[in-house]
Protein backbone atom coordinates (compact mmCIF):
# COMPACT_ATOMS: atom_id res chain seq x y z
CA UNK A 1 0.00 0.00 0.00
CA UNK A 2 2.64 2.22 1.00
CA UNK A 3 4.38 1.70 -2.79
CA UNK A 4 1.63 2.49 -4.65
CA UNK A 5 0.76 5.85 -2.45
CA UNK A 6 4.60 6.63 -3.64
CA UNK A 7 4.12 5.32 -7.25
CA UNK A 8 1.02 7.69 -7.69
CA UNK A 9 2.65 10.78 -6.09
CA UNK A 10 5.14 10.50 -8.09
CA UNK A 11 3.85 9.99 -11.41
CA UNK A 12 1.37 12.85 -10.14
CA UNK A 13 4.42 15.07 -9.47
CA UNK A 14 6.06 14.23 -12.52
CA UNK A 15 2.54 14.57 -14.49
CA UNK A 16 2.89 11.03 -15.95
CA UNK A 17 0.06 8.28 -16.95
CA UNK A 18 0.74 5.05 -17.57
CA UNK A 19 -2.59 4.52 -19.00
CA UNK A 20 -1.03 6.96 -21.46
CA UNK A 21 1.86 5.46 -21.97
CA UNK A 22 0.20 1.63 -22.53
CA UNK A 23 -1.66 3.17 -25.18
CA UNK A 24 0.87 5.17 -26.65
CA UNK A 25 3.79 2.73 -27.13
CA UNK A 26 1.90 0.22 -29.19
CA UNK A 27 0.11 3.09 -31.02
CA UNK A 28 3.78 3.41 -32.27
CA UNK A 29 5.26 0.41 -32.24
CA UNK A 30 2.44 -1.58 -34.32
CA UNK A 31 2.19 0.67 -37.39
CA UNK A 32 5.95 0.96 -37.31
CA UNK A 33 6.43 -3.17 -37.50
CA UNK A 34 3.73 -3.43 -40.09
CA UNK A 35 4.87 -0.83 -42.27
CA UNK A 36 8.83 -2.81 -41.55
CA UNK A 37 6.98 -6.10 -42.70
CA UNK A 38 5.07 -4.61 -45.81
CA UNK A 39 8.52 -2.88 -46.94
CA UNK A 40 10.42 -6.05 -46.35
CA UNK A 41 7.89 -8.04 -48.41
CA UNK A 42 8.60 -5.50 -51.47
CA UNK A 43 12.31 -5.80 -51.00
CA UNK A 44 12.73 -8.71 -53.16
CA UNK A 45 10.87 -6.93 -55.85
CA UNK A 46 13.55 -3.58 -55.72
CA UNK A 47 16.70 -4.79 -54.60
CA UNK A 48 18.53 -7.04 -57.21
CA UNK A 49 20.98 -8.71 -54.55
CA UNK A 50 18.36 -9.86 -52.31
CA UNK A 51 17.58 -12.99 -54.61
CA UNK A 52 21.16 -14.00 -54.64
CA UNK A 53 22.23 -12.42 -51.16
CA UNK A 54 21.80 -15.25 -48.99
CA UNK A 55 24.51 -17.85 -47.65
CA UNK A 56 24.43 -21.33 -46.01
CA UNK A 57 21.24 -23.01 -46.79
CA UNK A 58 19.07 -20.09 -47.58
CA UNK A 59 20.91 -18.68 -50.71
CA UNK A 60 18.02 -16.47 -51.34
CA UNK A 61 17.13 -14.01 -49.35
CA UNK A 62 13.52 -13.47 -50.88
CA UNK A 63 12.12 -16.90 -50.17
CA UNK A 64 10.96 -18.47 -46.97
CA UNK A 65 13.94 -20.96 -45.15
CA UNK A 66 13.31 -24.33 -46.51
CA UNK A 67 14.63 -26.08 -42.97
CA UNK A 68 12.81 -23.17 -40.87
CA UNK A 69 16.00 -22.83 -39.31
CA UNK A 70 15.81 -19.16 -39.22
CA UNK A 71 12.18 -18.69 -37.78
CA UNK A 72 13.39 -20.77 -34.77
CA UNK A 73 16.38 -18.89 -34.62
CA UNK A 74 14.53 -15.71 -34.72
CA UNK A 75 11.86 -16.65 -32.14
CA UNK A 76 14.16 -17.81 -29.58
CA UNK A 77 16.57 -14.93 -29.68
CA UNK A 78 14.28 -12.64 -28.92
CA UNK A 79 12.99 -15.69 -26.22
CA UNK A 80 15.95 -15.10 -24.65
CA UNK A 81 16.16 -11.73 -24.35
CA UNK A 82 12.99 -11.79 -22.62
CA UNK A 83 14.51 -14.24 -20.43
CA UNK A 84 17.08 -12.10 -19.69
CA UNK A 85 17.33 -10.86 -15.95
CA UNK A 86 15.71 -7.20 -16.16
CA UNK A 87 16.45 -4.46 -13.21
CA UNK A 88 13.06 -4.68 -11.77
CA UNK A 89 12.02 -3.79 -8.04
CA UNK A 90 10.36 -6.31 -6.25
CA UNK A 91 7.15 -4.32 -6.33
CA UNK A 92 7.05 -4.38 -9.83
CA UNK A 93 7.83 -8.24 -10.70
CA UNK A 94 4.44 -9.28 -10.91
CA UNK A 95 2.74 -6.81 -13.56
CA UNK A 96 6.47 -7.69 -15.18
CA UNK A 97 6.10 -11.64 -15.12
CA UNK A 98 2.32 -11.33 -16.64
CA UNK A 99 4.05 -9.09 -19.60
CA UNK A 100 7.09 -11.17 -19.98
CA UNK A 101 5.19 -14.28 -19.82
CA UNK A 102 2.51 -12.99 -22.24
CA UNK A 103 5.32 -11.87 -24.70
CA UNK A 104 6.74 -15.73 -24.73
CA UNK A 105 3.68 -16.93 -25.41
CA UNK A 106 2.61 -14.84 -27.85
CA UNK A 107 6.36 -15.67 -29.81
CA UNK A 108 5.44 -19.09 -29.75
CA UNK A 109 2.34 -18.42 -31.31
CA UNK A 110 3.86 -16.63 -33.76
CA UNK A 111 5.92 -18.95 -34.57
CA UNK A 112 4.50 -21.22 -37.27
CA UNK A 113 3.34 -17.89 -39.08
CA UNK A 114 6.72 -16.26 -39.23
CA UNK A 115 7.76 -19.37 -41.36
CA UNK A 116 6.19 -18.22 -44.65
CA UNK A 117 7.97 -14.76 -43.94
CA UNK A 118 11.12 -14.10 -46.23
CA UNK A 119 14.92 -15.26 -45.00
CA UNK A 120 15.23 -11.59 -45.08
CA UNK A 121 12.87 -10.70 -42.25
CA UNK A 122 14.42 -13.70 -40.29
CA UNK A 123 18.44 -12.19 -40.74
CA UNK A 124 16.77 -8.43 -39.36
CA UNK A 125 15.50 -10.10 -36.71
CA UNK A 126 17.77 -12.28 -35.83
CA UNK A 127 20.41 -9.67 -35.41
CA UNK A 128 18.39 -7.23 -34.11
CA UNK A 129 18.01 -9.84 -31.01
CA UNK A 130 21.46 -10.06 -30.63
CA UNK A 131 22.06 -6.43 -30.81
CA UNK A 132 19.45 -5.76 -28.13
CA UNK A 133 20.50 -8.68 -25.82
CA UNK A 134 24.39 -7.48 -26.17
CA UNK A 135 23.91 -3.62 -25.32
CA UNK A 136 21.83 -4.62 -22.31
CA UNK A 137 24.20 -6.29 -21.12
CA UNK A 138 26.44 -3.52 -21.94
CA UNK A 139 24.36 -1.03 -20.09
CA UNK A 140 24.62 -3.44 -17.08
CA UNK A 141 27.95 -2.72 -16.27
CA UNK A 142 28.86 -6.20 -16.46
CA UNK A 143 26.13 -7.24 -14.05
CA UNK A 144 26.37 -4.27 -11.70
CA UNK A 145 23.10 -3.07 -12.90
CA UNK A 146 21.69 0.31 -14.38
CA UNK A 147 22.77 2.92 -13.10
CA UNK A 148 20.58 5.16 -11.15
CA UNK A 149 19.34 8.90 -10.48
CA UNK A 150 21.11 10.15 -7.25
CA UNK A 151 18.17 11.11 -4.76
CA UNK A 152 20.32 14.39 -3.91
Amino acid sequence: MLYARAVHGTLKIYGANPITAFFLMPAVHIPTFITFVLAIRQLPNEAIDYHTGGTFWFLDLASADPYCILPVLAVSTAYLNLRAPDAATESNRTLGAVLRNTAQISLFVALPITFQLPAGFHIYWISSSVFTAVSSRVMRFGGRGYPTLSSS
